[in-house]
């Protein structure tokens, strides 16, 4: 084994994986997309497994979400690839797994949410099946220490809780990581060396995503005038890891507070949830919203959300309800409820994040995103058109009982009032979507569109 090679031996033992140790043979599962970490991924792996008991299980996927020319030739090149090095005497067996065609923008309309976050529910779901079937140890993803850093960087500017400022974790479950503490550029000499090609997503350079912006635009001015920035945000990121199991641990101790009903709602006794410093209650909240709507540790409550609620609780209103979804939180009779939505049924309540141009499927009819040449983006709802100004990602949702605008003389403007002044019935406003911007940690609004409706908009121009 060469330096790169051990260095992912190293990466599967900080998993809790040491196959030089192992007297029988483990079932590693790879992940392959044919880019060039999931690939260097898959050389290193197949000679660990010359020297060690391992057998290797490959999965691509074809999602059918790029252009069919391309992703077919990305499967293509993974399979070819497998095939050759199992005819080299490597322990490597494969999988293709092709989505029906559609199905990512079906789901993409039926859940609400973008693109890249269908097509992550469906992969996930292709590989519980496929480390079910393959009765397999683990399931190696080939997130590198750049992806980290992209993660850090991106959470950070959304302004993200303790929790989620730790990154990308090294395990989860059976997914482990063993390249995350090996750089990108480790992995381009690795493959230049080994002389094997790879494929490159074309999205890769599409600054429209956030990730991309930070890759593309960011990091090289960081590089440049920041040396050593790498090393302090990733130690940044283990002190944030610290620094949650301690605040868990803190929170454990308030858990009994938490009263769960037979509907699997959720109470707090007011007069004792109030006694307790703010972030404990912010914890408790986030817990209870994550029981209640049942989220994966990767789709986070919006952090303005728990806080507008958290002022709500703590205000002189005796109740209140507060919708995110298809849970909402109640104030009422000294108790405080977290609980699914009893309007859930008229689909009028929605958040919506948005990260690329498309066409969505909302309560108040069809959204659509178009860019131009120049930058310009046009949104279209039911056939009314309007210019905005925003970048990606956007959140698409209700308006918020404390909602605030800029207005033409840089002062905010509450939302209520401008809809007031618009003549907006009370019946048409949760109708009424917001465009609120995610790249940033003040998450400003900056459109409010109800022209589609026979009234205005009010936009911000940069």
């Amino acid at each position: 084994m060469n330096y790169f090679e051990e260095k992912v031996l190293l990466g599967l033992n900080a998993c809790n994986i040491h196959p030089e140790k192992e007297s029988c043979s483990l079932k590693i599962g790879v992940a392959v997309s044919g880019g060039a970490d999931s690939v260097s991924l898959l050389l290193a792996l197949s000679n660990i497994a010359k020297v060690y008991p391992i057998q290797l299980k490959v999965i691509t996927i074809n999602h059918y979400i790029r252009a069919d020319e391309e992703t077919c030739k990305d499967a293509a090149f993974v399979m070819d690839l497998c095939c050759k090095l199992k005819k080299q005497g490597f322990p490597v067996d494969s999988c293709l797994v092709e989505f029906e065609k559609g199905s990512v923008k079906a789901l993409c309309e039926e859940k609400k949410t973008g693109i890249e976050d269908a097509a992550r529910t469906l992969r996930y779901k292709a590989f519980e099946s496929f480390i079910e079937s393959e009765k397999l140890n683990c399931l190696c993803l080939a997130h590198n220490q750049n992806d980290q850093l992209e993660t850090l960087l991106m959470r950070f500017l959304q302004g993200s809780s303790v929790e989620h400022c730790q990154g990308i974790p090294l395990v989860r479950e059976k997914y482990i990581r063993p390249l995350l503490n090996i750089s990108r550029n480790e992995i381009e000499e690795y493959l230049r060396e080994k002389k094997q090609d790879y494929c490159t997503d074309s999205t890769n350079s599409d600054t429209k995503y956030l990730r991309n912006r930070i890759r593309n635009n960011l990091m090289p001015v960081l590089n440049e005038n920041f040396p050593g920035w790498q090393k302090a945000v990733l130690n940044g990121g283990k002190k944030a890891c610290e620094d949650s199991l301690v605040i868990a641990k803190n929170v454990n101790q308030y858990s009994s507070l938490a009263l769960v009903s037979e509907d699997d709602s959720i109470c707090f006794c007011l007069k004792e949830f109030l006694e307790l410093e703010k972030g404990i209650q912010r914890r408790l909240l986030l817990d209870a919203l994550n029981h209640v709507c049942k989220r994966e540790g990767e789709n986070r409550i919006p952090f303005v959300f728990i806080s507008e609620v958290l002022d709500l609780v703590n205000g002189s209103e005796k109740t209140f309800k507060k919708p995110l979804n298809q849970v909402e939180i109640i104030k009422k009779n000294d108790m405080l409820f977290v609980k699914k939505s009893e309007i859930l049924n008229t689909d009028l309540v929605f958040s919506v994040i948005i990260q690329r141009d498309g066409i969505f499927e909302f309560p108040f009819g069809t959204l659509e995103i178009l860019t131009t040449n120049q930058n310009n983006r046009f949104v279209n709802i039911n056939g009314t058109v309007s210019e905005c100004c925003f970048n990606y990602p956007i959140r698409v949702r209700n308006i918020a009982q404390d909602d605030y605008i800029l207005s033409a003389s840089n002062s905010l403007k509450k939302v209520s009032v401008i809809l007031n002044d618009w003549k907006v019935p009370g019946e048409k406003r949760n109708l009424v979507p917001v465009i609120q911007e995610l790249d940033s940690a003040e998450q400003p609004l900056v459109c409010i569109l109800s022209k589609f409706l026979g009234f205005k908009d009010w936009i911000l121009r940069k």
